[in-house]
């Protein structure tokens, strides 16, 4: 009997030589110490709980808050402010937090970014008794990144433009660019810009409509990023998707002839949807800017594609570079 009153009065002591660490709640539902003392272990005086006082600002619809926070753990909120705060939205964007209103980019995307977006089409001729015969057609997407000296300068990949097996039958080529709403124009390949080991070419064509020019971002995106996807998948014209940067990283082209698309560096895989015809077409941020040019998809058993994949835009960069052509973003400073 006596060990077990020795235990209990040892329990007692030990309990009363620590923080109050559970409190209760005040008649106003806000959680607060009941108790702010107790007896310390050495019997030779009382802990106050002293208190660091942390606001935490609010953030739009994020209420604020005060943090009482002692030394020794115990800490509780209250001071909450901001119940109604709403987001400041400027194209879609939150001025104060960055939160993205989906609905306000799809309406941007559609009145604005569409507008950069073109049809591509590479029809393969042969010239014989004073007449052209078409003999091969292959379609795909483009994007509109420069227009200098009344030209529109666009990007589309390179097996768009160029297909070993059409070629072998033919004795030259013509490409047409078809506008958002329909408009068809022959556009000319830049001298030297298809090239297999980035799946890229440059077309310029002339027209007096006014089109979108979106900037090609100075760096890749990050996982997880909001991206939209334009193109004409199985020739839907003007299609526009959603999804996310999934992660980067290198994939194999299997049915594609090495000469038309070797890309052998880090890709971005996203999971916006993509099919036959979006090839060359534009993957943009929720700021318009392009991200990356899609060029090929996974499939799975039902035929749809369950990965996406798209040249980053670091390598857009990197590809103007080693045609020496000379880019610089036509919307900086506007």
């Amino acid at each position: 009997m006596k060990k077990i009153l020795a235990l209990l009065l040892a329990f007692i002591v030990v309990a009363m030589s620590s923080c109050t660490l559970f409190d209760g709640v005040d008649e106003n539902g806000s959680s607060g110490p009941v108790s702010s003392s107790t007896q310390s272990s050495s019997g030779t005086g009382e802990h106050q709980h002293s208190f660091e006082e942390i606001v935490v600002a609010p953030v739009c619809n994020n209420r604020g808050y005060t943090r009482h926070i002692c030394v020794c753990g115990y800490e509780f909120i209250d001071n909450f402010i901001n119940d109604e705060g709403t987001h400041s939205y400027e194209r879609g964007i939150c001025k104060e937090c960055g939160d993205v209103n989906h609905a306000e980019i799809v309406n941007l995307i559609s009145t604005e970014a569409i507008k950069a977006n073109v049809y591509v089409t590479t029809k393969y001729i042969t010239k014989g008794f004073g007449f052209e015969v078409t003999t091969g057609v292959s379609n795909g997407s483009g994007v509109i990144i420069d227009y200098k000296d009344g030209e529109y300068y666009l990007l589309t990949n390179n097996h768009v433009v160029y297909s070993k097996e059409m070629s072998a039958d033919s004795t030259g080529r013509k490409f047409y660019v078809t506008d958002y709403s329909g408009n068809e124009y022959q556009a000319t390949l830049i001298e030297g810009s298809a090239l297999a080991n980035y799946d890229l070419a440059l077309l310029k064509f002339s027209s007096g409509e006014q089109y979108t020019v979106l900037d090609v971002a100075s760096k890749n995106a990050e996982r997880g990023e909001l991206v939209v996807s334009l193109g004409q998948p199985q020739g839907q014209p003007n299609t526009i998707t959603m999804g996310e940067v999934l992660n980067y990283g290198r994939v194999t082209i299997t049915d594609s002839d090495v000469t038309e698309c070797n890309v052998s560096f880090d890709t971005l895989h996203h999971d916006a949807y993509i099919n036959n015809g979006s090839s060359g077409g534009a993957l943009v941020d929720s700021s318009l800017q392009l991200i990356g040019v899609n060029y090929a998809g996974t499939a799975h058993e039902q035929g749809k594609p369950s990965n996406s994949y798209s040249i980053p835009a670091e390598k857009i960069l990197e590809y103007f570079d080693e045609i020496d052509y000379n880019y610089k973003p036509f919307n900086q400073g506007k």
